[in-house]
């Protein structure tokens, strides 16, 4: 009898210590998943930053180009109008000299 009792009890506190090991196993994978899960987020929050970055870096080089691309195509088109201004001021010139030697008809014969 006192046997019996013995033997329950042993059981009962075996049956406790699994439980107990159970419980703490479970507690443990919980924050496992949780620490788990805080990285992931971290990781993705940490990818999205870069990718942001990128983004901006090529938005920010495209805009750099694109003004580039204006400023040179501002600076040929004052070239042009340089070029057609001493073209005009070259023909008054020549106009100017013919006129000079008088073989220009539209002045000298009115």
């Amino acid at each position: 009898m006192i046997i019996k009792i013995i033997k329950k009890k042993k059981k009962k506190k075996k049956k406790q210590k699994q439980k107990q090991k159970k419980k703490k196993k479970k507690k443990m994978m919980k924050k496992k998943k949780k620490k788990k899960k805080k990285k992931k987020k971290k990781k993705k929050k940490k990818k999205k930053k870069k990718k942001k970055k990128k983004k901006k870096k090529r938005r920010r080089e495209k805009n750099e180009e694109e003004e580039e691309e204006e400023e040179e195509e501002e600076e040929e088109e004052e070239e042009e109008e340089e070029e057609e201004e001493e073209e005009e001021e070259e023909e008054e010139r020549r106009r100017i000299l013919k006129c000079d030697k008088g073989t220009c008809k539209n002045c000298h014969n009115q």
